[in-house]
């Protein structure tokens, strides 16, 4: 192709695609031509005013949700599990970001959720829900949730597999840090309320493992 024609064909703002058409070849035989002629058309910019979009993306909050998003505003069942379940982890999260901690997610699923680094070096938690079981105090499961032992009903538990469970519990503000070395396997409560007949042996205070301003976030 002569460079004559290519370079009146790119001062015209022409695209590959309309030389070929114009000139009755293939896109690639002109893409050839303009490199050996050390010739390049212009991408084509096509200007947007402000407060639009292109016409396929539809605005904000008419998309359908992706099937995943759709079972976790279901009420009930394993869909609301896993909402509240996400909900903790984030919390956790947010708590040790703010605390002052890095943090790292693990690429695959495991049983551990997040990963937070201290001057002892990088510590694994497993983040769980609380949930409220008398005044004053929630509990939250120290094993997994999920039947994966040897025998049927059997529900392993966290020792020597993470360094620490993060907890939250919707009803009770803030995010709470204990070491699963300390903590019986099965279940275990935080008592953030005194209770009715003021024992005080063997409490497990909410507030001795709060994470620093995680109550107002």
């Amino acid at each position: 192709m002569e460079r004559d024609y290519l370079e009146r064909c790119v001062s015209k703002g022409m695209s590959q695609y309309k030389i070929a058409k114009d000139a009755g070849c293939s896109q690639t035989n002109v893409k050839y031509w303009l490199r050996k002629h050390g010739l390049a058309t212009v991408w084509p910019r096509h200007p947007v005013k402000l407060g639009e979009g292109p016409k396929r993306i539809a605005p904000m909050g008419t998309l359908p949700l992706p099937p995943a998003f759709s079972l976790l505003r279901r009420k009930g069942g394993k869909s609301d599990s896993l909402a509240l379940g996400a909900n903790t982890e984030s919390r956790v999260l947010a708590a040790l970001i703010n605390a002052g901690y890095p943090c790292y997610l693990p690429f695959a699923i495991g049983r551990c959720d997040l990963i937070f680094e201290t001057e002892d070096g990088p510590k694994t938690v497993q983040c769980k829900t609380g949930r409220i079981d008398s005044k004053g105090s929630f509990s939250f499961r120290t094993c997994s949730t999920l039947n994966q032992g040897a025998k049927s009903g059997t529900r392993p538990g966290y020792q020597g597999v993470v360094d620490y469970f993060g907890v939250s519990c919707p009803e009770v503000p803030g995010v709470f840090l204990l070491l699963a070395s300390e903590l019986p396997e099965g279940t275990a409560s935080l008592r953030f309320a005194a209770s009715g007949n003021g024992q005080l042996k063997n409490t497990r205070w909410a507030e001795d493992f709060l994470v620093p301003g995680s109550d107002k976030l």
